[in-house]
């Protein structure tokens, strides 16, 4: 597992890490937002903003709840934990 996280962390491009940190900030109750709120706070394109959630989705960083007509998003343990390391590896 390990060795996966590496992996994911090595990849993780600066707009990933972007949606990443408005994540981890939340103050949702469970750390969910809304997917039109995490576009604005992470003022990214639709088209970038986007492609790199489908990234993070796919990747287990992230998790879209899709039980609502407004999707939410939240940070998983592995983005959290990739975002640590990376925050580790900075100081």
């Amino acid at each position: 597992m390990e060795t996966y996280l590496s992996n994911i962390i090595s990849s993780l491009s600066y707009q990933e890490l972007t949606i990443l940190a408005v994540l981890e900030k939340a103050d949702a109750p469970f750390k969910a937002i809304s997917r039109q709120k995490l576009l604005d706070k992470s003022e990214l394109s639709i088209a970038v903003f986007q492609k790199y959630l489908y990234r993070l989705e796919v990747t287990k960083t992230i998790h879209v709840l899709k039980e609502s007509k407004e999707h939410s998003v939240y940070i998983t343990q592995y983005g959290k934990l990739a975002l640590n390391k990376l925050k580790g590896a900075d100081e």
